[in-house]
């Protein structure tokens, strides 16, 4: 009861009770768009720290859309459904929002799943390109062949650490590692960022309702499900944090 009267006041002070804060209109606007026009005037400040390796929203807004028009050239485009195998790394941040700005749906795995899991997610969408972190790449070997993935692109998990920490990590987890197949299916980040032309674009607008990410429920009472979030649910999370 303390606590709930110690919420309740600190709500009221900020007013955050007001009728403006209960009723505040939700952005209309994809991801991509809503975090490009929350951070505007922000560009320098830092937006990713990954082992070390600072990273500012300007930084990250050119890779998002040099990601975005590599996927185009792969061709993937509005109402594909593209599924990430990936940790959280700057990787995942460029593919999820450089895949909302072209209409695109992430089906994000959690790459620790056992592969026939992984692969049964992959063909419920039928997805035809993944993105996989290497050091879950064995898990993709395996199971490759069930599915009708043409594009595999593997991302290594020092690609964004700071030199110091690269460096290190090479000495010794990164020896242990699967190294790409001679399989034309498969290409790293490097080459996959490195097909992208700089050519025009033109991305699709904003329409209320449509599904942005896949996510998988814990699983806890049986087979875990996908859940669908639109653009509309996630920015309205991230309004409700601010």
């Amino acid at each position: 009861a303390s606590c709930m009267l110690c919420l309740k006041q600190f709500t009221h002070n900020f007013g955050l009770d007001s009728e403006e804060a209960l009723n505040a209109p939700l952005p209309k606007s994809t991801i991509y768009d809503y975090i490009v026009a929350c951070n505007k005037q922000r560009k320098n400040r830092v937006a990713l720290n990954y082992f070390g390796n600072k990273i500012n929203y300007d930084q990250m807004f050119f890779s998002i859309d040099r990601s975005a028009e590599a996927f185009c050239e792969l061709g993937v485009k509005a109402g594909d459904t593209v599924t990430l195998c990936m940790l959280t790394m700057p990787e995942t941040v460029y593919s999820v929002y450089a895949l909302n700005h072209l209409g695109a749906i992430c089906n994000i795995i959690e790459p620790r799943t056992n592969s026939a899991r992984i692969r049964d997610r992959i063909n419920e969408v039928g997805s035809t390109v993944l993105v996989v972190v290497d050091v879950f790449l064995s898990k993709i070997l395996d199971i490759a062949d069930q599915t009708k993935l043409q594009h595999i692109i593997v991302v290594p998990i020092s690609l964004s650490m700071g030199l110091k920490t690269k460096f290190a990590f090479q000495l010794t987890k990164g020896r242990k590692i699967s190294r790409l197949p001679h399989d034309p299916r498969y290409q790293s980040w490097t080459h996959f960022i490195g097909i992208a032309t700089g050519k025009e674009i033109q991305y699709p607008a904003y329409q209320k309702d449509t599904p942005a990410v896949i996510i998988y429920t814990g699983g806890t009472t049986g087979i875990s499900k996908g859940a669908v979030l639109t653009n509309d649910s996630i920015t309205a999370m991230a309004l409700q944090s601010v």
